[in-house]
């Protein structure tokens, strides 16, 4: 959760403001699912990712670690695996907000990193040039109908994503967290589609 003092509140723009008091009220609420909630909504995501045809067509597709209270995507890569994709994870730089796609072969690769997070391990990373990914499962605090995004404020996808231009996108969250609309950025980069426990949802700017 995002902590900043008075004085650097007030100097903080109406967008920018308005998307740290939506934060920690969403992730107050998340924080709050009870795990057989989390597991179940988690197995009908996959379901549906299964079926959907631009995630059966990807060879090389980047998938987020996730952290208790998000959508699970551990089935995800394991399944991914076993029908021949390579995978690649989140792995964030010395320096805030930079991240690279570092590829994985198995979960016995990973340790825990920066925030909790799980990441590969340091003397056995692989990374791909981001432009070679050809899906991109983004997780996210909240997602509106658009595709606009609210994550957790570091930044991280924004600067990433505009160097994987050929990707497919797709947004992770409950449906409860799908809005009608977000406060956006000029910097923000919204995704193609989004997928939730009720389906896969087109965002009117996807690769069909």
């Amino acid at each position: 959760m995002v902590q900043i003092n008075n004085c650097r509140r007030m100097s903080l723009d109406s967008t920018t403001l308005a998307k740290i008091n939506l934060r920690q009220d969403l992730l107050t609420a998340r924080r709050s699912l009870a795990a057989a909630v989390v597991e179940k909504s988690s197995q009908c995501m996959a379901r549906h990712l299964f079926d959907w045809i631009l995630y059966q067509q990807a060879k090389t597709v980047m998938i987020y670690l996730s952290m208790p209270d998000e959508p699970q995507t551990e089935a995800i890569i394991s399944h991914a695996w076993g029908n021949g994709k390579s995978i690649c994870v989140p792995y964030l730089r010395e320096t805030p907000g930079l991240m690279d796609a570092a590829l994985i072969s198995n979960m016995s690769e990973l340790t825990e990193g920066r925030f909790g997070l799980k990441v590969p391990a340091p003397n056995r990373l692989q990374f791909i040039a981001p432009g070679n990914i050809e899906l991109i499962l983004i997780p996210g605090v909240a997602f509106d109908v658009f595709g606009n995004r609210l994550g957790m404020g570091g930044g991280y996808y924004d600067r990433f994503l505009p160097q994987a231009s050929s990707a497919v996108l797709i947004g992770v969250c409950w449906q409860s967290y799908v809005l009608t609309n977000l406060p956006t950025a000029k910097h923000d980069r919204p995704v193609h589609f989004l997928l939730t426990e009720a389906g896969i949802l087109s965002c009117g700017k996807g690769k069909m």
